[in-house]
């Protein structure tokens, strides 16, 4: 699995790194905390068009 930072995910998908959080807030994104962390890492996988506008996102990796 690929992870990527907020900002590398918010520049990549063009938005802020607020949209960032609020994406991951509402479960449009999927992303989690390294251990002893507060460093914020993105699945790249959820980064899909279909989980950024869908009612219910995708995600490839099911926990």
């Amino acid at each position: 699995m690929n992870y990527i930072s907020r900002k590398q995910a918010a520049e990549l998908i063009g938005v802020s790194t607020k949209t960032i959080d609020r994406m991951l807030r509402d479960g449009r994104i999927n992303g989690f905390k390294p251990f002893g962390s507060t460093r914020v890492l993105i699945y790249s996988s959820s980064l899909k068009k279909e989980n950024l506008v869908s009612p219910k996102p995708i995600y490839q990796n099911n926990f």
